[in-house]
C-alpha cells in the first residue's frame, strides 16, 4: 500500500507519520505556503509515552507530482471545508484501483467525494486520538485512544494491518454510518457553545441553563439518528454508546455531575477546534459540517433541531463577521434567548 496524505496537518501528520515510523510507504500533498516548511525541517512526533520520532517527509505541492510516485490509497485528512476543492482537484488522477479514505469529521464527506471521484473505493475512517501540533509544527499525541476504519472491502483489512503495525489502535466497523455519526456526538459536544460564548469547556460544564444547551443538541442528533436507523457505537477508548444512553434518559442535573469529570476534566482549559478558528480570524468553520448536519438529515426526516440550528446559524455569522464576537461573549442569556425565540418558531410550524 502507498499512501498520499492530502493534507499534513495534525491528523495527516499523525496518522502519515506513524505509517512512516512502521515502514510504510508514504508521501504528503500540501499548500505551497505549508509544503516549503514541511520540506526545509524535520518532522517530529511525540508519543503519549513520551517517545519521539523523527524523520523527514516526502512533500508534493501539486497533485501531478505527487502521483508520480503511484500512491493507491488516498487519505484526506483536511478540514471537511476543504473536501469538495481536494476531490474536484482529485477525480484526473484516480480511476477504480484508488482507495480514497477519509478521516475527516462531519458524516457527509464521503458523499462530497463521491461526486467527483465515483470511480474509486471510498472508505470511511474516524480518528479518536487527540492530537495537538504546535507552531514550529511539532505533532503531539495528547491523548491516546485509536483508529476507526469501515470494514467494507479487502482493502479495508490491509489497511487496518499497516495502521496495527504504525500503533495507531485501529478498530475495523461494519456500518459507516454508525461510526461517523458517533464520532460527531463527540465533536458537537463542548465545541459551539465554547467558541460562541467564549468559555472554557469548564464553564460551560459549571452552568447549569449553558449545559442544558450541549445535552439538547446532542438529544436532537440521537432523534435525527433513531429516524435513520442509526446507532450510537463505542469507538476506540470512547464510550458514545454509553455516553448516548446517559444523555438521553438522565436528568440534567445528574448528568451535569456525572460527566463533568470525563467531559472538561480530560480538555482542562484548552478551547476545541471552533474556538480556535474563530478566534485565529481563519473565517471559516467546520460547525456547518456538524451542527449544520444534524439540520440538514433533521430537516428531510421532519425532525425539528432548533438548538442545533441556533448554534450552526450563531457561529457562522460571527465566523463571517469577527467583529461581531464581543456580542456573545460570555453573555449566555443572548445564546439562551435566541434558543428560546427558535423553539418557538419551530413549534409554530409544526
Amino acid at each position: 500500500m502507498k499512501y498520499l496524505f492530502i493534507g499534513a496537518g495534525a491528523i495527516g501528520s499523525y496518522l502519515g507519520g506513524s505509517l512512516l515510523k512502521a515502514g510504510k510507504e508514504v508521501i504528503f500533498l500540501e499548500k505551497p505556503e505549508y509544503s516549503n516548511h514541511l520540506k526545509q525541517n524535520v518532522f517530529r512526533l511525540v508519543l503519549e509515552t513520551g517517545e519521539e520520532y523523527l524523520t523527514e517527509l516526502l512533500v508534493f505541492d501539486s497533485l501531478e507530482q505527487a502521483f508520480i510516485n503511484e500512491p493507491n490509497v488516498i487519505v484526506f485528512a483536511m478540514k471537511s471545508f476543504d473536501t469538495e476543492e481536494a476531490a474536484r482537484n482529485l477525480a484526473d488522477y484516480v480511476s477504480k484501483n484508488h482507495l480514497i479514505l477519509s478521516f475527516q469529521n462531519g458524516v457527509e464527506n464521503e458523499e462530497t467525494i463521491r461526486k467527483y471521484c465515483s470511480n474509486s473505493k471510498i472508505v470511511s475512517a474516524t480518528l479518536t486520538s487527540a492530537i495537538g501540533k504546535t507552531d514550529r509544527g511539532v505533532v503531539i499525541v495528547e491523548k491516546f485512544r485509536g483508529v476507526g476504519i469501515e470494514d467494507s472491502c479487502e482493502q479495508s483489512h490491509n489497511i487496518w494491518q499497516d495502521f496495527k503495525e504504525a500503533g495507531v489502535n485501529p478498530v475495523l466497523f461494519k456500518s459507516a454510518d454508525d461510526m461517523k455519526w458517533s464520532k460527531m456526538i463527540s465533536n458537537l459536544l463542548l465545541n459551539s457553545t465554547c467558541a460562541i460564548l467564549d468559555m472554557t469547556p469548564g464553564q460551560v460544564m459549571g452552568n447549569k441553563e449553558i449545559f442544558q444547551i450541549e445535552i439538547e443538541q446532542i438529544r436532537e442528533a440521537l432523534q435525527v439518528m433513531d429516524a435513520y436507523g442509526i446507532k450510537p457505537i463505542n469507538l476506540p477508548k470512547v464510550p458514545i454508546a454509553i455516553l448516548s444512553y446517559a444523555i438521553r434518559f438522565l436528568p440534567t442535573g445528574i448528568l451535569q455531575t456525572v460527566l463533568k469529570k470525563p467531559l472538561s476534566g480530560g480538555r482542562g482549559n484548552k478551547m476545541p477546534s471552533f474556538h480556535i478558528d474563530l478566534y485565529a480570524g481563519r473565517e471559516k468553520s467546520e460547525v456547518d459540517y456538524l451542527n449544520g448536519a444534524v439540520v440538514r438529515f433533521g430537516k428531510k426526516a421532519d425532525i425539528p433541531t432548533p438548538v442545533n440550528k441556533v448554534l450552526n446559524d450563531t457561529l457562522l455569522y460571527l465566523t463571517r463577521n469577527s467583529e461581531k464576537i464581543h456580542e456573545f461573549q460570555k453573555r449566555p442569556e443572548k445564546l439562551l434567548s435566541a434558543i428560546r425565540k427558535e423553539k418557538m418558531e419551530s413549534n409554530d410550524g409544526r
